[in-house]
C-alpha cells in the first residue's frame, strides 16, 4: 500500500476503502489527486510496509491508536511513486502510546522532507527511524 495522496490511483484506492467503510475520513480530491479533507487510520490497518508517502496541503492523515507494536514503515524504492516520504499537510498521531515510523530508502536526497506548510504532530511520545537525512522546512 502506499500514502501518495498525490498519485491518482493510490487517492482512489483510499477513496474506495473510505466508502466502504474500511477507512474513516472523507479525502477531498481534484483530477485524482487529494487536495483536502482527511483519511484516518485504526490499529486494524497493517501499515508497517507503505512504499511511499506523500501528504499534500489542506490534507490531514491520522493514526488513531498508534504505539510500538503498529509501526508506521515506509519502504521507499526505484518503483515508489516518490523518492521521500513528504509531508506538506497534516500526519497526527492521535490516542497514541509511543508512536513509531520507521522510513527506509534507496534513493538519493533526503528520506523525509517536511514542507513549510507541513506538521508531524504525536499526543504522545513519537521516534522516527530514518536511514538519511531528514529536511525540515516547517521551522
Amino acid at each position: 500500500m502506499s500514502l501518495d495522496l498525490s498519485y491518482a490511483p493510490n487517492v482512489s484506492l483510499i477513496t474506495t476503502y473510505q466508502s466502504e467503510g474500511l477507512l474513516g475520513g472523507t479525502l477531498i480530491t481534484s483530477g485524482g489527486i487529494a487536495t483536502g479533507g482527511n483519511v484516518i487510520f485504526t490499529t486494524a490497518n497493517n501499515l508497517s510496509n507503505l512504499t511511499a508517502e506523500n501528504i499534500p496541503t489542506n490534507v490531514t492523515v491520522q493514526f488513531n491508536g498508534f504505539g510500538s507494536s503498529n509501526v508506521v514503515g515506509i519502504n521507499i524504492t526505484g518503483s515508489s511513486t516518490s523518492t521521500q516520504a513528504i509531508i506538506n499537510g497534516t500526519e497526527t498521531f492521535s490516542s497514541a502510546t509511543a508512536a513509531v515510523t520507521t522510513i527506509a530508502s534507496n534513493q538519493t536526497g533526503p528520506v523525509l522532507s517536511i514542507g513549510s506548510a507541513g506538521s508531524l504532530i504525536s499526543n504522545a511520545s513519537l521516534s522516527i527511524t530514518a536511514n538519511g537525512s531528514i529536511a525540515n522546512r516547517a521551522v
